[in-house]
């Protein structure tokens, strides 16, 4: 005859199996396995069964995926994210790039409107002082030599070429120049 089941304030059993139950029920009688201090593993599993871990409920595989998914998320977040980096470093570059330039072609407008209002000032006092005045009609004079490919310059701003010394002369030929 089997003992009745405890039951907790809940409705559940307080043992975890039936079976388990049934066992402690015909633990007295002789030669039941828990008579004789003998408890399959199978018998104890199911009475350790309330203690288990919420964890083991979820599927390993679905764990190991959930996982596999975080750790591929980061890594391709940190290959976009070092991607963005090298990009903005280009565009970067680019820009200082744009800005130099557009810095050098400032120098060189401001140099040129420098040169317009010098020119001007010079028209100015040549005309004042100098009683210059812009010739009433100009000729045109033709050249038969073709211009050269180089702006020749006064010797004045040409450095001094210098020519190199020259090289020992090699034994043999010290000998030969010896010989009568």
């Amino acid at each position: 005859q089997l003992a009745p089941i405890p039951r907790t304030p809940l409705g559940r059993s307080a043992s975890p199996h039936p079976r388990a139950v049934a066992g402690h029920a015909l633990a007295g009688q002789p030669g039941h396995e828990l008579a004789r201090g003998v408890v399959s593993r199978h018998a104890l599993e199911e009475a350790a069964g309330v203690v288990r871990s919420r964890w083991r409920r979820v599927p390993r595989l679905l764990l190991l995926s959930l996982l596999l998914l975080a750790v591929g998320t980061l890594g391709v977040y940190q290959v976009l994210q070092t991607s963005r980096l090298a990009e903005v470093g280009y565009e970067l570059r680019t820009l200082e790039g744009e800005r130099s330039q557009l810095a050098a072609e400032v120098r060189l407008l401001e140099a040129r409107a420098a040169q317009l209002a010098r020119v001007a000032e010079l028209e100015q006092r040549a005309a004042a002082d100098l009683r210059m005045a812009e010739p009433e009609r100009t000729l045109q004079v033709a050249v038969g030599v073709p211009a050269p490919g180089t702006i020749p310059l006064p010797e004045r701003f040409v450095p001094p070429v210098e020519e190199p010394p020259e090289a020992p002369a090699s034994w043999w030929r010290q000998l030969l120049d010896r010989l009568p």
